[in-house]
């Protein structure tokens, strides 16, 4: 095994780097918009466009979030890995970050938005797409945030054409109904990371590229009306039972990624969570292997397909 070396944060990266010879520009466009990577190298393009999932190319007409620029640096502003650390990240008032195995990525956010990725020249093809596709989460996160929309920790899925957000802690089983819904015939939209928003009076939810264990398949790539909120829980019953706002709004904290560990924004938060809140019915679903959960969410999609959608 080789050995492997994680970035510091304690030195100053902006003198550090320079990018590939044979660096290009890869724009990827998503279901909220395009992301641009400058000086990525032809094989790493490929994987992280075959890593996204069709679709990906650039698409002149949506807006682009941020352009990534991409430099490759030697040994000096890396350290031996600690055992059983990845990545991290941090935040200051003008930047986020984020620091893995030979990679390290900072995303100014004032007075705009500017994203910058230090390579190790050491790095595999694959690490570097890993590496790409973590700072994709982190950036989107941010520049999302900003629009007041929320990237959510969650399982989506559609029934009767109106989504439901699954929000649980690891091992509440997300991607275990997410494949169940599959099986049955349902359209599912991430099974990892959705985008939600308010719009007029409803709350939309969209899938985002960013899937765990059923990356490898077609999502749908329009927004949906959500017909409901659920907190997942695992037990030998099954039920449906009303959840407060205030565990909601706690749960759903608890899963906006990296907004919510940045001191300097995560009180950006409690509006669109609040508004998100007051616009869907709320439930705690407990869910058995031996029981199928959907008639339960038809009847929650039936309850939202009575009432008017503005």
């Amino acid at each position: 095994m080789r050995d492997r070396y994680i970035a510091t944060a304690r030195i100053d990266w902006h003198g550090l780097g320079r990018e590939a010879e044979d660096g290009e520009a890869l724009e990827v466009g998503t279901s909220f918009g395009r992301c641009g990577f400058q000086g990525i190298r032809p094989e790493e393009a490929a994987d992280l466009l075959n890593y996204m999932g069709e679709g990906t190319q650039g698409l002149a007409g949506e807006p682009l979030l941020f352009s990534a620029r991409l430099l490759r640096v030697g040994p000096e502003g890396f350290k031996p890995a600690t055992p059983g650390l990845t990545y991290g990240v941090g935040a200051t008032a003008e930047a986020a970050y984020l620091y893995g195995f030979g990679t390290y990525g900072e995303i100014r956010l004032s007075p705009q938005v500017s994203v910058t990725a230090w390579l190790s020249e050491a790095l595999p093809t694959w690490e570097v797409v890993e590496a790409l596709t973590n700072l994709h989460r982190v950036a989107s996160a941010y520049c999302l945030l900003a629009q007041g929309t929320l990237l959510i920790h969650s399982s989506g899925l559609l029934i009767d054409g109106l989504a439901h957000i699954f929000i649980g802690h690891s091992g509440a089983g997300k991607s275990t109904l997410a494949r169940r819904a599959l099986e049955a015939g349902h359209e599912v939209l991430s099974d990892d990371l959705n985008i939600l928003w308010v719009r007029g009076n409803r709350l939309e939810a969209l899938a985002s590229p960013f899937a765990g264990e059923l990356r490898d398949r077609a999502k749908p790539k329009t927004p949906r009306p959500v017909a409901g909120l659920y907190v997942l829980e695992k037990g030998e019953v099954q039920a449906l039972s009303p959840v407060s706002k205030g565990r909601m709004f706690q749960r759903m904290l608890v899963n906006t990624p990296f907004i919510n560990a940045d001191p300097y924004r995560n009180l950006q938060l409690e509006a669109p969570l609040s508004a998100m809140l007051a616009r869907v019915p709320l439930h705690g679903l407990r869910v058995s292997l031996r029981e199928d959960p959907w008639h339960l969410l038809k009847a929650v999609a039936a309850q939202c397909h009575s009432m008017p959608l503005n």
